[in-house]
């Protein structure tokens, strides 16, 4: 009898450790499909505005600048593979040379077209712009265009001439 409870036990204890791996098995397999499902809201993805302005000396000039960037809900939206709606953004850069205002031009995707291949612009969104460096007389800024969330992006140099005229290569 005491062989029969002690095997009883021994059984009840196998299937409640059978139950409780196999339930977690299943847990785990489930917390990892969820990331593998796209997202199914109807949400868009948008990058935060951003503001940046600073004054650079490029040798007896002095110049400001200032970088703003919006979403733009006037451009189409892009899908990512994994089914995520991202909003593109433009970015309003204003140049000033001591007191004259010498560039106020806003940037889109649509600006760099010609740069790009037709699946990666369509993919892609316009993620920002920054001051790198001088280089002669000219202001030389920084554009990207990305893949949202990933890190696929083109760089594009935009130089500002001492007249406010400008050439991206």
């Amino acid at each position: 009898m005491r062989k029969q409870l002690r095997l009883l036990g021994v059984m009840c204890i196998t299937a409640l450790l059978c139950y409780a791996c196999g339930k977690k098995q299943t847990e785990q397999a489930s917390g990892y499909s969820q990331f593998e499902k796209p997202d199914t809201t109807s949400s868009v993805q948008r990058m935060k505005d951003y503001h940046y302005s600073a004054t650079i000396e490029n040798g007896s000039e002095q110049y400001t600048y200032d970088i703003t960037r919006k979403v733009d809900d006037t451009q189409p939206t892009i899908m990512t593979d994994e089914k995520i709606v991202y909003a593109d953004n433009y970015i309003n850069l204003k140049v000033k040379k001591g007191e004259t205002d010498i560039l106020n031009k806003t940037f889109t995707k649509a600006l760099f077209k010609s740069y790009l291949d037709k699946e990666f612009y369509d993919m892609s969104i316009l993620e920002g712009m920054a001051f790198n460096k001088t280089e002669e007389k000219n202001l030389c800024f920084v554009a990207s265009v990305s893949h949202p969330d990933t890190d696929l992006f083109v760089l594009f140099s935009i130089k500002i001439a001492p007249d406010g005229s400008y050439v991206i290569d």
